[in-house]
C-alpha cells in the first residue's frame, strides 16, 4: 500500500473564486477547476489524470492512501502561508477508462463525478470556478483523458471537511519536512504521520469533537 500526498486549488484560492463560492453556497475547499480533480462531494470520491496526467493517477492501486491538501495560501487571511487539510482518501475501484466508471456511479445511483469525461457529462460552469480559459481547459482534459484514461473510486477514510479544514501542522507532524507531493515511494508518510493527520481532520469536525 502506498501513502500518497497530493495538493490542489480549491475554489477560495482567489477572488473569483470567492465570490463564487458566496454567491453559488458552495464549499469554499472544493476544487476550484471546470473539471473537479479531485472530485471530493461524492459519496465515492474520484481522481482522474485529467489534472497531472501520467504523473499520478496511472500510479495509484486499490488500497492506497491519498491525502488531499490545499496548495500553500493565505486562506481566511490567516497568515502565514499554509496548507489545509481537506480528505485522505481510499483507492477502491480501479477502471481503465471514464466510460466504466460512469457505468459504475450510475449502477450506484451516484451522479457521475464531473472529472469523468463521457458524452453528456458537462463541466461544471466557470461561474462556480476560478478558471477564466474553460474551452482551452476542456480541450487539455478531454485530451488527457483519452491518453491516460485510468479513473479511480475512493473511500473516504475520515470524512472531507469542506468548509473549514484544518491547518496542516508541518512542524508537529513532520518534522524533517513536508514530504514531496506525488511521491511515488511507498515510505513517503509514516503510519505515525499518517494517523496524526487522521486525527487533525477528524477533530476539525465540531460534531466528532468529544465534551470536555
Amino acid at each position: 500500500m502506498g501513502t500518497y500526498l497530493v495538493t490542489y486549488n480549491p475554489v477560495c484560492s482567489n477572488k473569483k473564486g470567492r465570490a463564487a463560492a458566496t454567491y453559488h453556497k458552495l464549499p469554499r475547499f472544493i476544487d476550484g477547476s471546470t473539471r473537479k480533480e479531485p472530485d471530493l462531494e461524492l459519496t465515492y470520491p474520484s481522481i482522474s489524470s485529467l489534472c497531472r496526467g501520467k504523473n499520478f493517477a496511472p500510479r495509484l492501486e486499490v488500497g492506497d492512501i491519498v491525502i488531499y491538501l490545499t496548495k500553500k495560501g493565505t486562506y481566511d487571511g490567516l497568515k502565514p502561508s499554509h496548507y489545509r487539510l481537506t480528505a485522505i482518501l481510499s483507492v477502491m475501484e480501479v477502471f481503465d477508462n471514464h466510460s466504466d466508471a460512469a457505468e459504475w456511479y450510475m449502477k450506484n445511483d451516484i451522479r457521475i463525478p464531473s472529472n469523468c469525461m463521457v458524452k453528456g457529462n458537462k463541466p461544471v460552469h466557470a461561474a462556480k470556478t476560478i478558471v477564466t480559459g474553460c474551452e482551452t481547459a476542456e480541450s487539455a482534459y478531454n485530451y488527457r483523458s483519452k491518453q491516460h484514461s485510468k479513473f479511480l473510486a475512493c473511500e473516504n477514510v475520515v470524512r472531507p471537511n469542506l468548509v473549514n479544514p484544518p491547518v496542516l501542522d508541518v512542524k508537529s507532524i513532520f518534522t524533517s519536512g513536508i514530504p514531496g507531493t506525488q511521491n511515488p515511494k511507498k515510505d513517503g508518510v509514516t503510519e505515525l504521520q499518517l494517523a496524526e493527520l487522521k486525527k487533525s481532520l477528524k477533530n476539525s469536525h465540531p460534531s466528532q469533537i468529544a465534551n470536555p
